[in-house]
């Protein structure tokens, strides 16, 4: 038996009595909604999605698990929300999708917005693309998350919408919000939104495009991310014999407040100026295009030391069905795994990185072996039986990886999902 292996059999002894029930989701499921499985669903369960196209929801005061079933591709269509976790609640969702088409939705402010919570949440490899272009949109953040204590975006891409001028041409959106919180962003990579184009029944000039990250009083961490201010729009072509200028690019990151920030192996840049507009009868002289916007504005970013350390797996597992899961890392590295049931985020005092498993008591850590020459460790596993009617665990990892030189760097997480082979 490997190493991943014995961690994922330890996934039984934090299942309590009785199991956590799985709901499966989808044409022909259990529930053809996700709302609707909600409405059933208690604490510890775990919804399983298929393939189709899904409604917005709310999750609300409730610990769940929202994940697509492995090779699905679950799509949604409006906002979600995640509010109210207690202390000692989770909520995970694990590769859902929003592909930017969205014809019922309208009104939006954003697509997710995680607040008011003090328990955890966890949304890992998701696609979150903000509406394009959706008439009478006043807003399209892609993440807005606000007074939340333990929140990380793990392996996720965000985009923000694209406006759709009307009169005044608006400024992009920020890809990922964040306000009185405490965020890890993980191996994302976020691009701001789109700046109006300009107007020619009101203002040539684009707008300025979207920041890619927006901070205000948070703390934030990231590790391995790429941040992408929202390109200027374009300038409007012959309004009163002028061609309109085009927007400056958003900015990479802005913070304000009392937030602080730290960086390992992650790019910020602004983006690109909006073209400036031309054509036209009588006007010659082309717009002036944007300007690339700032790298970072408003605050002074703490390095985080060592390069961005990955861990892998299939993400639902089932018992029994064999997986690979693998380490991406520095030739050399000693590689172990920490896991809890419990999720944590919070600094370690020495060790670089950012906590995000409970360290106990007990300290639960398994050692994976050293990561070759071409940098990535592969650890062929199989799930064992969960036991007599367990339907569902989960589990909180992290990568923690020993240096040649000896030194600790917490790497990325990952939240284990096993399932019972009849699902």
């Amino acid at each position: 038996m490997s190493i991943v292996c014995v961690v994922v059999l330890c996934l039984a002894v934090f299942v309590p009595r009785p199991a956590a029930d799985v709901h499966t989701v989808g044409p022909g499921a259990d529930f053809e909604q996700i709302h609707e499985a909600l409405a059933a669903a208690v604490d510890g369960d775990t919804l399983l999605v298929a393939s189709g196209t899904y409604e917005g929801f709310i999750v609300d005061g409730l610990s769940v698990s929202i994940v697509a079933d492995s090779g699905e591709t679950a799509l949604i269509d409006g906002p979600v929300v995640i509010r109210n976790l207690g202390v000692g609640q989770s909520v995970l969702l694990a590769g859902l999708v929003w592909d930017g088409v969205y014809p019922s939705v309208s009104t939006i402010s954003q697509l997710l917005d995680v607040d008011g919570n003090q328990g955890a949440v966890r949304v890992e490899r998701c696609t979150v693309q903000g509406p394009i272009s959706v008439f009478g949109t006043a807003r399209m953040t892609g993440v807005r998350i606000s007074d939340s204590d333990d929140v990380a975006l793990v392996d996720c891409f965000v985009e923000a919408g694209t406006p759709n001028t009307i009169s005044v041409p608006e400024a992009g959106d920020p890809a990922v919000e964040v306000a009185t919180s405490t965020v890890t962003l993980d191996g994302c990579t976020l691009v701001g939104g789109l700046g109006g184009e300009g107007s020619p029944a009101f203002l040539p000039n684009g707008a300025v495009g979207g920041a890619a990250l927006d901070v205000t009083d948070a703390v934030v961490v990231l590790s391995g991310c790429d941040l992408t201010g929202g390109v200027g729009g374009r300038g409007a072509a012959c309004v009163q014999e002028q061609n309109g200028n085009g927007g400056d690019g958003g900015v990479g990151l802005r913070a304000s407040g009392a937030s602080t920030l730290s960086s390992r192996a992650t790019t910020v840049a602004g983006g690109a100026g909006g073209q400036g507009g031309s054509s036209g009868f009588g006007c010659f002289n082309p717009g002036i295009d944007g300007q690339v916007g700032a790298n970072v504005v408003g605050t002074s970013v703490v390095p985080v030391p060592g390069p961005h350390r990955t861990w892998a797996s299939a993400v639902p597992v089932r018992e029994l069905e064999p997986f690979v899961a693998s380490v991406t890392a520095t030739p050399g590295d000693w590689a172990a795994l920490l896991w809890s049931a419990v999720p944590e985020n919070a600094p370690v005092v020495g060790v670089p990185g950012q906590l995000l498993v409970s360290l106990g008591p007990p300290t639960n850590l398994r050692l994976l072996g050293v990561v070759p020459g071409g940098g990535v460790l592969a650890l062929p596993a199989a799930l064992p039986e969960l036991g007599p009617g367990v339907e569902s665990a989960r589990v909180f990892t992290q990568l923690l990886v020993q240096a040649p030189g000896g030194e600790l760097h917490l790497g990325a997480p990952l939240t284990l999902v096993a399932l019972d082979a009849a699902f």
